[in-house]
């Protein structure tokens, strides 16, 4: 087994490393195993370990100053790392995308199966605690490298797949096994002797057997109706999902300007009038931020500029914010020009009688802001849509739910089954070690909002 690293950032940007060590330290410093550019100063001399734990590799930090990150989450206890992790040492430091290739030969292609997930880590808790971002470059809208917005959420398991292959599927199993229940009672029945009683019992037997064949059959004919297609909800509604820029000054108690600020979030277009629901956090951080108001500061926006999904960076327009929430709900609303074309989510559902716990929900929205569209090298803004379920309904102002989530999800839309927009993903709990555990807003919050 072989750890491979590419080099994503950095001053090794474009290197590919191999590595076979049981442990591979990581920093600056010299001796270090993977060792990075003296340039990438954002990495602590002895950084990070990465140790091979019997058939798992796992990532360690190791007291470093700017923290580790994997897939845009900051770690804090070890994480077994997954082929297409992305790891970042400090924020804005050098990052690199993790492999696993085997040393031993290849099976056939029926005994191959597909890698493991990347793996999520780590999310803030409500109120969401957000790390100072980088000032953007003077006359650009969108930052060559901007900040990690308002959400980091945990992770949630690749779904199983509904069949395996070379296996009968769900009706075929049920019917194969009713049929071999009949002969085996017929086959019972006619072995011994044929009195007449005996054979009305065989048939009584078969009769309920049969029911209960065809109770089966329709039970796993309607499951299988319930799959979800996820990519007709993704070709309905992702075109209307936004990606949110928010440049704010930070402010001291005389009124003096400490410093400019920036966030990124997303957001879903609610109307042809070009109304978008996005999180309050997002365009009011310093109503949020636990250390910004510590520091005892406030905040005043400079510009708001939203794209849309599979625009490009040059494509950004202006947006301006028309609402707010009240009694501790994260909700606004903004506003842009409405134009011939212009995307809107396809449906929604306020009930939040109709959210139930097990129900599947698929997220839509840009994970980690601009820093992604930059890893992966879009040219266009593309949404990345994940999927999980609703894990508990807490009470009638939140609901929680297990799909994967990071900073820059909030304000996106959360989907039902049919398609229909149900909540805002506002928060999760990621960084506090709790995994897997994220809070949506119901969408009602927001038509009533629009509504005033």
């Amino acid at each position: 087994m072989r750890a491979v690293v590419t080099h994503l950032t950095g001053g090794k940007k474009g290197q590919r490393e191999t590595f076979t060590e049981q442990q591979i330290s990581i920093g600056r410093a010299p001796g270090n195993v993977l060792m990075f550019a003296p340039s990438d100063t954002r990495a602590s001399s002895r950084h990070a370990q990465i140790k091979l734990d019997g058939s798992a590799y796992f990532l360690i930090d190791i007291g470093s100053t700017n923290g580790t990150f994997v897939n845009g989450q900051r770690i804090t206890q070890p994480v077994r790392l997954r082929s297409g992790d992305i790891i970042e040492f400090g924020t804005g430091g050098p990052s690199l995308r993790f492999e696993i290739e085997s040393s031993a030969p290849l099976q056939s292609s029926k005994a191959q199966v597909s890698a493991p997930p990347p793996t999520i880590v780590g999310s803030p808790s409500p109120p969401v605690v957000q790390n100072a971002p980088k000032p953007p470059l003077p006359g650009s809208s969108f930052p060559p490298e901007p900040p990690p917005s308002s959400l980091a959420a945990a992770p949630v398991s690749a779904p199983r797949s509904s069949s395996i292959p070379g296996e009968p599927s769900p009706k075929e199993f049920g019917r194969n096994t009713v049929q071999l229940m009949i002969n085996a009672a017929v086959n019972a029945a006619v072995s011994k002797t044929s009195t007449s009683f005996k054979i009305m019992i065989a048939l009584l037997v078969v009769a309920v057997i049969g029911a209960s064949a065809v109770a089966l059959y329709l039970g796993i004919f309607a499951a299988s109706s319930r799959e979800v297609d996820f990519p007709a909800i993704a070709a309905r509604n992702q075109r209307a999902v936004v990606l949110i820029y928010h440049e704010y000054d930070l402010i001291d108690q005389n009124g003096e300007v400490v410093r400019l600020d920036a966030r990124e979030g997303s957001g879903f277009v609610i109307s042809g009038s070009g109304y978008i629901v996005t999180n309050h956090h997002v365009i009011s951080p310093w109503k949020f931020d636990e250390e910004i108001k510590k520091a005892g500061l406030s905040g005043r926006t400079r510009r708001i500029r939203i794209i849309f999904a599979d625009r490009s960076k040059q494509d950004d327009i202006p947006a301006g914010v028309v609402a707010t929430s009240k009694r501790g709900m994260d909700v606004a609303i903004l506003k842009i020009e409405p134009f011939s074309g212009m995307p809107v989510i396809s449906e929604i559902d306020e009930d939040i009688s109709n959210v139930r716990q097990g129900d599947p929900v698929a997220v839509i929205g840009f994970p980690l802001g601009s820093r992604l569209l930059q890893m992966t090298r879009d040219q266009k803004v593309t949404t990345t849509l994940t999927r999980g379920v609703v894990s508990k309904v807490v009470g009638a102002e939140a609901f929680q739910i297990d799909a994967s989530a990071n900073r820059g999800n909030s304000g996106g839309p959360v989907f039902n089954r049919r398609g229909q927009v149900i909540g805002i993903l506002t928060a999760g709990l990621g960084e506090e070690g709790f995994q897997g555990i994220n809070f949506v807003t119901p969408i009602k919050y927001a038509t009533e909002l629009f509504d005033k």
